[in-house]
């Protein structure tokens, strides 16, 4: 590593340290947000700090305390997935149930799921078609996805590809990369819409823009065939004069 790279990372270590220390100042302040960055901080880790869940329960719990939603649902996956924290279905559930009462929608999200699958609840896919319904529409892009693939694949749902396409157009209005490749799929084979190409291209390109590689791929290839037809209808054009 040459000396100029070197500056630069210790300087962004440094930068990144020196925040890190603020935000533990505000924390202790009860900025509930400050603990909600901390957590986050550790649940995801960097180069700057290591990856500790046992430290980001301990900051999500915090903040969940002090009135964020968020955090609360944060703490929620730890209970259920049993990362930093025993394993509890129970707390993991009333965790999720506050946030989604709080207005955080995916606390909603999850809570839908648990009560779809029948996780610490009874299966009750009514109640937990509305949270995830819910939760779509109020900008979770998980709970449209979840949906639009329930509906396409029939797991749990009715099969109903007319929804699933609908879900899939909201997933993709709130920029959920996997939803705008559904639509654009059904556009591309005519699947719950007239067949367009063009509109296939349009939500394969955003799809693709918002980082999922198999709307990138679909793009190239649908493009790619585009071309060839129009060259091959040029041809023939020019062959029939």
């Amino acid at each position: 590593m040459n000396k100029f790279l070197l500056y630069i990372l210790l300087l962004y270590v440094s930068l990144f340290a020196s925040g890190m220390e603020q935000l533990h100042n505000e924390c202790n302040k009860g900025n509930a947000t400050a603990c909600l960055e901390i957590g986050i901080q550790y649940n995801t880790g960097s180069q700057s700090t290591k990856q500790d869940f046992k430290k980001a329960v301990e900051f999500f719990d915090k903040s969940c305390s002090l009135g964020s939603m968020e955090a609360c649902s944060n703490l929620a996956a730890k209970y259920s997935r049993g990362e930093g924290i025993d394993k509890d279905y129970k707390k993991s559930f009333e965790l999720f149930e506050g946030s989604c009462v709080g207005g955080y929608v995916e606390g909603c999200f999850n809570l839908g799921l648990m009560h779809l699958y029948g996780i610490y609840v009874q299966k009750d896919i009514k109640k937990g078609l509305y949270l995830q319904d819910k939760a779509c529409n109020d900008g979770s892009q998980d709970a449209c996805y979840n949906l639009s693939m329930n509906y396409f694949n029939g797991y749990i749902l009715p099969k109903d590809h007319l929804k699933s396409f609908q879900y899939a157009l909201l997933g993709c209005d709130n920029e959920h990369a996997a939803c705008c490749a559904i639509v654009g799929l059904n556009y591309e084979h005519g699947i719950m819409v007239p067949e367009d190409k063009k509109n296939a291209l349009r939500y394969y390109d955003k799809s693709c823009r918002l980082g999922k590689n198999e709307g990138c791929t679909s793009y190239q290839r649908l493009d790619t065939f585009t071309e060839l037809s129009d060259d091959a209808l040029g041809k023939e054009t020019f062959d029939m004069n």
